[in-house]
């Protein structure tokens, strides 16, 4: 066949037609461009696929513009890329890319996969390594060596191929892809599916101290995720000692976070000694704590007192209980936060003395231009 005849051919019949065809052939560029765009048939699963590149001469394996068409074509292709050119990252990421994945339980995983044929320097790169192991459990023997902060970093570019919530997926997060991640950057990864990776990156964590129970790191952590408490190992512990040193972390994340005390571990939110550490640590936790606890005199009136802003989750309490007068008599105490939740309170079965000293309140701690809230105060307690 001439050039004109197997351009026809290959229109024809598809640019399988090309690797069939005499050598001279092999080293036309625009002919090799003309079947690859014209491949029918790219079944690389099959056992009998032959990657075009591998009957191509070396001059066509360096050429870049060929080789990127062959290896997106498909990922067998990058075997027989040039090595002059294989240290080309994009390169390996686009054979990876279009790599099967597949699944350790089907037992056919091929040995072929473009990770394998890289060179040294590309196959210790993060993002090479999460795409390859997301594509391929094979690809895990890297990760034996590794220290895991650098495991966590390739775990990291592992859970961004995920187009869901991989911890959905637990059977191909668990089992398929993960093998030879250690246990603790495991268990770590399966967190990150749950809180989500973008917000645990930016956290800017030092993941050497992460892995070593660091308090400070912990503490920055957890008060951002305070859900992820109860599945922490480090609550976990059985000692006395080391229950001493999780309430001290416990009250470090409350102290940012109040939320955080909803999330604490059963045990500590039926310790009332610590339920009252607890809210001298955050008084806005009353939000959290037990209907029972909210309904405390003496747990109302401290946490008032440290917080006036803590008022509002314990209203229902406070008017049961009749405590309106106690939290009006509370020195120093600041006016704005309950001065419209008093005028509204349910005043009826107080006594004369009781309403005076709510009244006094509001003379004491009202600015003056107020005129509208003395009044209506004067109203609801002296009609």
């Amino acid at each position: 066949m001439n050039e004109s005849e197997i351009t026809n051919k290959i229109l024809s019949d598809g640019g399988e037609i090309l690797m069939e065809a005499p050598a001279k052939f092999l080293n036309d560029k625009e002919l090799i461009l003309l079947a690859l765009n014209n491949l029918r048939y790219l079944n690389d699963h099959m056992s009998w696929f032959k990657p075009f590149l591998s009957v191509l001469t070396k001059k066509a394996c360096k050429d870049k513009e060929i080789v990127e068409l062959a290896v997106k074509k498909s990922s067998l292709n990058y075997k027989y890329v040039h090595k002059d050119i294989r240290n080309d990252k994009n390169l390996l990421m686009a054979a990876i890319d279009v790599q099967r994945r597949w699944v350790l339980d089907w037992n056919d995983v091929p040995d072929n996969q473009p990770i394998f044929y890289a060179p040294p320097e590309l196959q210790i790169d993060d993002e090479v390594l999460g795409k390859a192991i997301f594509k391929s459990s094979k690809a895990n023997f890297f990760l034996k060596k590794m220290s895991r902060r650098k495991q966590l970093k390739v775990g990291l570019e592992y859970v961004k191929n995920f187009k869901q919530n991989f911890y959905t997926n637990h059977h191909s997060f668990s089992y398929a892809a993960t093998k030879g991640f250690d246990n603790n950057v495991r268990q770590t990864l399966e967190m990150i599916g749950r809180i989500g990776i973008k917000q645990f990156v930016s956290l800017k964590l030092d993941y050497d101290k992460f892995f070593l129970n660091d308090k400070k790191t912990l503490i920055k952590l957890l008060s951002n995720f305070p859900k992820e408490i109860l599945d922490h190992s480090f609550f976990r512990k059985r000692t006395q000692d080391s229950r001493l040193e999780r309430e001290e972390v416990l009250l470090s994340i409350l102290r940012i976070e109040p939320y955080a005390y909803k999330c604490f571990p059963p045990v500590y939110k039926k310790d009332e000694n610590f339920i009252l550490r607890c809210l001298e640590n955050n008084p806005l936790c009353l939000k959290y704590v037990a209907p029972k606890y909210r309904a405390d005199e003496f747990i109302i009136l401290k946490a008032i007192t440290l917080n006036p802003d803590s008022f509002k989750f314990a209203k229902k309490s406070i008017q049961k209980e009749n405590l309106l007068p106690a939290i009006a008599a509370i020195p120093n105490l600041k006016p704005n936060f309950v001065l419209y939740d008093l005028l509204d309170a349910d005043v009826s079965n107080l006594s004369s003395d009781e309403k005076n000293k709510i009244f006094q309140f509001f003379i004491n701690r009202v600015d003056e231009k107020d005129i509208f809230i003395l009044a209506k105060a004067k109203k609801r307690l002296f009609q």
